[in-house]
């Protein structure tokens, strides 16, 4: 069986094709979706309260990727933001397992950018565990840098599945302005 996996290709179930997703704001609201994405994507999920609380507080959103098929919208991919000190933080970002390696992710930060550089923030800023070698991939892919002299700052500790704790990487992307 040949392999059709692309990059820019994206799964829909039973067929392949070259529609990327369709980025959209979501709300407190969506806290039951945001929660169930998630928690497949994630081994600790959060509670739809916790992203209903969290995007209710002032400054913080959540943008979806969604694939559109025959008018049903099917969610593959969300980024939780908020904006704090001059910078946009990405709190969390996921991608069902079974879209990754697709390009849904950079669309994601690139729509998160975008608002960065409308609004006239300075930088985004992502904390990523140092193991996670797809995500620091897609950041380092996306222009984002280690913070610091160094260019790997070891700010804070994450436990990780079985008894284990890393080292979260913050990284950081300078916006500029057009």
């Amino acid at each position: 069986m040949r392999n059709f996996r692309n990059k820019r290709a994206v799964i829909i179930p039973g067929k392949i094709c070259n529609i990327p997703p369709l980025i959209s704001f979501a709300g407190p609201s969506h806290g039951p979706l945001l929660a169930r994405l998630h928690g497949k994507c994630f081994a600790n999920p959060w509670s739809d309260n916790d992203f209903a609380q969290l995007l209710a507080v002032p400054g913080a959103f959540a943008k979806l990727a969604c694939l559109v098929d025959k008018q049903e919208e099917n969610p593959v991919g969300f980024a939780v933001a908020r904006t704090a000190g001059g910078e946009y933080e990405i709190i969390t970002i996921g991608v069902m397992p079974s879209h990754r390696s697709l390009g849904v992710g950079g669309r994601l930060i690139t729509a998160i950018a975008t608002d960065c550089m409308e609004f006239e923030f300075d930088s985004i800023l992502l904390e990523v565990a140092e193991d996670n070698r797809s995500a620091l991939k897609l950041l380092w892919g996306h222009r984002f840098r280690g913070r610091g002299a160094a260019q790997k700052l070891l700010s804070q500790w994450q436990w990780r599945p079985r008894g284990r704790y890393h080292y979260a990487v913050v990284a950081l992307r300078l916006c500029v302005y057009i």
